[in-house]
């Protein structure tokens, strides 16, 4: 059928126990009972509606391959799995307690926990087999626990049986055998025509869906480890479509689902088996077992007691418990981690809640409503985890260069400023807490920019919460401010109309350009000399930071003034090396060209320098200066300093501190975006 070789099929527990409680589910259907009144009758009827349960789980995973979505199955919640296996093994102790102490079939609970039980000797049979099969399986490895509690616990019931003859026996050893015939096959489909059984299909159809994910989720799980083990990489959809036709197949000769099996596998290849003749050898054994049990008219599974196959099926049920709850709950219980303690608590909540719903309703119910919750809880968790990193004004700073009373400005508000890098969706489940995020900023900060450099999508939802923050804080005299928006993120926001409550400059490519501007409004809020349009003074520019009345006006004999109109270069990259340039008034910007595309390295104001590392080399000029304003600037070449270092040795050493103290500052603020561009 195309599936992988070294993939193992067998029996699962974990089938059979979803299909046994399927069994009780439609005994307990209305629909059952009106039609078969007789308890025998209905009993019939289920084990013949079996089979349609696996041949519709069988064409489930022919679809799930052929859709090519066996991957998605992969990725359901491990809570939820393990939650209904823990259910599942509940009930299978507690079905088989009363068997295995020796009390009547359909003994209740309270009744199996108030009373004493008919049979002290089969009780203590069942007891003792228990016993057997948890000591064997961990000191006698080389027979299976099942098979020598099996044999013990038969031995000792008929030994003890012969000696004590009493018709207590009758009823403690288990009834008819059920061989399946084509003709039976026949009947399965024949009960469905009956108008009434047919209302049942509904049923057997949510049966039928939990037994296909389960049956997927282990054939993918052993399927991973045939392919460690074989050092190779199977096709996962093809081997859903084998796995499919294959219990397809099965239940129209009247058998039930199987999946892989991962200790098979493991045992396949210990064992050297890994072609398909081993398969075909394994399949003879099987109808050789079956051919046998058909021959002998089920006589050696009817001398089986119930109390010792009661004792056999606790075993196996506390064996699916699946220890990674108790795990959960340890780590909890240790854990000093807030975030961690939240997470635990959660998985933890969701096992218990899908564990009680697979008693108290059956594994379908449990299974859609254990999805459901933890689709709340992803939405949860994604909320929680929606802000990768806040940042303000004092840890980051812009590109942008500045006067030193700027400088001290934007260090003194810097707590207005609010770097929010977002790195989840906004989306339905996440909009609501971006909105309730960005408003609790806002009692803070004036300035508000939200980094969506990691942020993969946006519904209308989150455009909506996004353009509802905005015109809130617009309301408030506040400004939000949106970076790294992607195109598909600004298709989103433009179709749902949500762009228009951002103004042009509201919307940036990257933080740094949002950071840049934000601070120009902020210092233009303030309302700094620096920015009306005035010549600077020099004791207020970076250089001359410092310098006393007389040593300011030293230096500015030495300078000379140049204007400049808006576009014009200043410097271009490649030129000798000269003098130093101090910005009095008017905006310039220093790019580097890479290829055929510019990068802003920076952008000057009035009382910041530039071009003062080709000084300090006397190297060429390594980057552009062009203007993006009229302005006016200061020139202090090279051959202008050292006249200044022979006449004024202490002003030129105060200058040159200042130098190395605004290239200390412009190295950090580098560092700083170089390590936001590596992450």
């Amino acid at each position: 059928l195309g599936g992988s070789p070294h993939q193992f099929n067998a029996p699962r527990l974990s089938v059979a126990t979803i299909l046994a409680a399927g069994v009780i589910t439609m005994l307990a259907s209305p629909v059952l009972r009106q039609t078969f009144p007789d308890p025998d009758q209905a009993a019939n009827a289920i084990v013949l509606l079996l089979p349609i349960i696996s041949l519709l789980a069988g064409l489930l995973q022919i679809a799930v391959g052929a859709l090519n979505i066996a991957s998605v199955i992969k990725y359901l919640p491990f809570p939820v799995l393990t939650g209904i296996m823990d259910g599942i093994a509940i009930q299978i102790i507690f079905g088989q307690l009363p068997a295995m102490l020796g009390y009547p079939a359909g003994t209740s609970w309270t009744a199996l926990f108030s009373t004493v039980p008919p049979s002290a000797l089969v009780a203590g049979i069942g007891l003792v087999t228990l016993a057997v099969l948890f000591a064997s399986a961990r000191w006698i490895k080389a027979i299976p626990p099942q098979i020598a509690g099996l044999l013990l616990g038969a031995c000792m019931f008929h030994l003890l049986l012969n000696l004590r003859p009493g018709s207590e026996g009758e009823t403690l050893v288990q009834g008819n055998f059920v061989a399946f015939s084509p003709e039976r096959v026949l009947a399965s489909f024949n009960l469905l025509l009956d108008g009434d059984i047919a209302r049942l299909l509904p049923l057997l159809a949510t049966i039928a869906v939990t037994v296909a994910i389960v049956a997927t989720v282990q054939s993918l799980l052993s399927l991973s480890l045939a392919d460690s083990l074989a050092n190779q990489r199977s096709n996962t959809s093809r081997e859903m479509i084998a796995q499919g036709i294959a219990n397809t197949l099965t239940s129209l000769a009247g058998g039930y689902a199987s999946a892989g099996s991962a200790a098979q596998v493991r045992a396949h290849a210990r064992f050297g088996g890994g072609s398909s003749l081993a398969h075909g050898l394994c399949a003879i054994l099987v109808c050789f077992f079956l051919f046998l049990l058909t021959t002998t008219n089920g006589a050696i599974l009817r001398s089986i007691p119930l109390c010792v196959m009661g004792a056999i099926l606790v075993h196996v049920g506390i064996g699916m418990t699946d220890k990674w709850t108790l795990t959960t709950l340890r780590r909890l219980q240790k854990s000093e981690d807030g975030e961690e303690r939240t997470n635990l608590s959660q998985d933890f909540f969701l096992a218990v809640l899908v564990t009680t719903l697979t008693v108290v309703l059956n594994p379908t119910y449990a299974l859609l409503l254990g999805m459901a919750a933890a689709f709340l809880i992803f939405l949860n968790r994604s909320s929680a985890s929606l802000v990768r990193r806040r940042i303000t004004g004092l840890q980051r700073r812009s590109m942008s260069q500045w006067s030193k009373h700027c400088e001290q400005l934007l260090q003194e508000h810097g707590r207005d400023i609010v770097i929010l890098e977002l790195q989840q969706p906004v989306f339905f489940g996440s909009a609501d807490r971006v909105l309730e995020i960005v408003e609790a900023e806002a009692q803070q900060a004036r300035y508000i920019i939200l980094d969506l450099k990691r942020v993969p999508y946006i519904d209308g939802t989150g455009a909506l919460a996004l353009r509802r923050a905005a015109e809130k804080l617009q309301l408030d005299g506040k400004h939000l401010r949106l970076a790294h928006m992607r195109g598909c993120i600004a298709k989103a926001m433009r179709d749902f109309g949500a762009l228009a409550a951002f103004a042009e400059t509201a919307i940036l490519p990257i933080t740094e350009d949002a950071l840049a501007i934000v601070e120009f409004e902020m210092l233009r809020d303030i309302g700094t000399s620096e920015l009306d349009g005035h010549e600077i003074a020099l004791n207020q520019s970076a250089l001359g930071f410092g310098l006393s009345a007389d040593e300011c006006t030293v230096l500015e004999d030495c300078f000379e003034h140049r204007s400049f109109s808006q576009d014009e270069h200043l410097i271009r990259d490649g030129d000798p090396s000269g003098g130093l340039f101090l910005l009095l008034s008017g905006v310039v910007e220093i790019s580097k060209q890479l290829g055929e595309s510019s990068i802003r390295l920076s952008i000057i104001h009035p009382g910041a320098f530039f071009g003062e590392m080709a000084m300090i080399t006397n190297s060429p000029r390594s980057a552009d200066v062009f203007a993006q304003s009229d302005g006016l600037c200061a020139y202090l070449s090279i051959e202008r300093f050292h006249q200044l270092e022979s006449s004024h040795p202490e002003l030129a050493r105060k200058i040159v501190r200042n130098l190395y103290l605004t290239l200390a500052d412009r190295l950090r603020q580098t560092s700083s975006m170089a390590r936001e561009l590596a992450e």
